[in-house]
């Protein structure tokens, strides 16, 4: 019985000391990404909203901080004015050409990383020729976002020629909310010819 009871009060022991080394840690972690943050406000700082991001955007400045190592965030556009409840970093991640939004919370735990948009221009010029291609999310004063997407391309059709003429014209609505999440509505459709597709 006494065997047990010394396993018993070694097991927790070490369970404990484990627990401890485990919440340093991650304060420490936070710590990290929080001079990460505090580093791109520093050298980036804050976007004037309402800010329109759009597919092949240029003019992101790298910024060296952990947060490159972390989470691959070096090419920067800026960051949202403080919400209080997030901080919310716009940026290039390098391979796409739509913009990302990253948001983390106060202590500095990653809430989301993803597109401010949806990426059709470069899906579209993948598998055919670009007439016209516009596409680009606002981020408005209130978080509120507004997407929208026009194309006209041209595929390969049956004669084995790129003849055949395929217009898209769509927008959503959104939002960035209280929890620093990007939410959006379903597509709505604009138009479904190409007579009526704006050049």
């Amino acid at each position: 019985m006494k065997k047990v009871s010394i396993f018993l009060i070694t097991t927790l022991i070490v369970i404990s000391c484990g627990l401890g080394k485990k919440k340093q840690a991650n304060a420490e972690n936070e710590k990290d990404v929080l001079r990460g943050i505090y580093t791109v406000i520093d050298d980036a700082g804050f976007v004037e909203l309402p800010y329109k991001t759009y597919y092949g955007q240029k003019g992101a400045i790298f910024i060296e901080s952990n947060l490159k190592t972390l989470y691959g965030i070096g090419w920067i556009y800026g960051v949202l004015p403080d919400t209080s409840l997030f901080y919310g970093i716009l940026f290039d991640n390098g391979v796409s050409e739509t913009p990302f939004l990253t948001t983390f919370d106060k202590r500095g735990n990653l809430i989301i990383s993803d597109m401010l948009g949806e990426e059709n221009s470069w899906e579209k010029g993948m598998v055919g020729e670009i007439i016209l291609c516009e596409e680009y999310t606002i981020v408005n004063k209130d978080l509120t976002l507004h997407y929208y997407f026009n194309s006209k391309h041209l595929y390969e059709g049956n004669s084995g020629e790129y003849d055949v003429l395929i217009c898209e014209n769509f927008e959503k609505r959104g939002k960035i909310n209280t929890a620093g999440k990007i939410i959006f509505e379903e597509k709505m459709k604009i138009v479904d010819d190409c007579e009526n597709n704006v050049d």
